[in-house]
């Protein structure tokens, strides 16, 4: 079947260590399975409201954000 965020997240960050992941959901609840929980930076529900995104992205990319 298809893959999943998780999966994809988990596949991305095995290659990738340093990548970030913010997830996004309005399925999926904070309630990531633990074998996740280590490959998922940040996460937000659906729906979201887009002034929040910058506030949500800044902090999992770091002090150099812009």
């Amino acid at each position: 079947g298809p893959m999943t965020g998780l999966e994809l997240s988990l596949k991305c960050k095995s290659a990738h260590p340093a990548l970030k992941v913010l997830l996004v959901s309005g399925t999926a609840g904070q309630e990531i399975p633990p074998q996740f929980s280590v490959t998922v930076d940040k996460f937000m529900q659906k729906p979201y409201e887009p002034g929040d995104l910058p506030s949500t992205v800044r902090p999992v990319l770091g002090a150099d954000a812009v």
